[in-house]
């Protein structure tokens, strides 16, 4: 229900006798997108660009390309009663940064807001411990309370502890992945002017507290 690359970044494992190498690694970045035009490159069969929305990282699997995509783009807006903080991010090789559409309100889950079983037993220790520790007083304020913008350096800070938006040194890579998030919002047909806010709860098995 986050953005950050625990929330985000996961390990794509593939097997194809003949064609990958086993064994073989890359740190080439792709997206969910890719997939569908990847199966379709591999069958040898092509669609017109104009209906993918992703490109196909066939070259990187038979080990002649060591790069994908330069960006990764990545949104959450929620399930209605919960997990209802909208959010968008753009991550390159070093840099990520997270656009938080509704930073006034809150940020609640399932996890906070939820019952026992649902991780909200560990929330609550969170909360006991923050009222007599000031390390965990502070996590549990980052928690609820998200920044309009965040940017984090990668390479130096994997966990994404450090938010350098207000950071001089950091204005023009700020100012870079402000805009190219903003252009593939439009993209999208996203309204820049909107805050996006799911509608109603979704029914389900989540068994949300009340």
């Amino acid at each position: 229900w986050n953005l950050y690359d625990a929330g985000i970044r996961g390990p794509l494992i593939v097997r194809w006798p003949g064609k990958v190498k086993p064994g073989s690694a890359t740190a080439a970045m792709v997206s969910l997108v890719d997939l569908l035009p990847t199966v379709v490159a591999a069958a040898g069969a092509t669609l017109p660009p104009a209906e993918m929305d992703g490109r196909s990282f066939l070259p990187v699997l038979l080990g002649q390309a060591d790069k994908h995509l330069d960006a990764v783009y990545a949104s959450h807006t929620g399930d209605g009663k919960m997990n209802r903080s909208p959010m968008r991010a753009v991550r390159t090789g070093r840099y990520k940064y997270i656009l938080n559409l509704n930073p006034g309100e809150a940020y609640k889950t399932h996890v906070s807001e939820g019952v026992s079983d649902d991780g909200k037993l560990y929330w609550d220790s969170w909360v006991r411990l923050a009222e007599r520790d000031a390390h965990a007083a502070e996590m549990v304020r980052r928690f609820r309370h998200r920044p309009a913008e965040e940017l984090f350096d990668l390479s130096a800070d994997p966990w994404e502890q450090t938010n350098l938006a207000a950071d001089v040194g950091h204005a023009s890579t700020l100012k870079e992945l402000r805009e190219q998030l903003k252009q593939w919002r439009v993209q999208q047909g996203e309204d820049l002017n909107k805050v996006p806010m799911p509608e109603d709860a979704r029914t389900g098995n989540v068994p949300y507290a009340k």
